[in-house]
């Protein structure tokens, strides 16, 4: 998971990201921020131009705001990423105790 665009959301700042790996689960167009296609200029042009607009747009922005926010809310808590990583531990140690 690429941290520095998580760190951005925790932030409420939304991103333009490359259509590679991870980042497009993270950045939705339009939601949580722009995304562009890998080696191209005109692609990244494009996304900056979209983010701009919605940068110049106070509601618009700050939807986007909210959206970044809440992505890191729902998702990234301290709370969850516990409960997740002692689920993986339990189900580690259950299938060891099954061998």
């Amino acid at each position: 998971m690429p941290y520095s665009i998580v760190e951005a959301f925790a932030a409420g700042t939304p991103v333009i990201g490359t259509n590679i790996g991870g980042i497009p689960e993270l950045v939705i167009e339009g939601e949580t921020g722009f995304i562009c296609d890998p080696d191209s200029s005109p692609s990244l042009t494009e996304a900056i131009i979209r983010g701009l607009a919605a940068f110049n747009d106070e509601a618009r922005y700050a939807s986007l705001q909210a959206n970044c926010r809440a992505y890191v809310l729902e998702r990234c808590s301290q709370g969850k990423y516990m409960k997740e990583l002692t689920a993986l531990y339990k189900e580690l140690i259950d299938s060891k105790k099954g061998n």
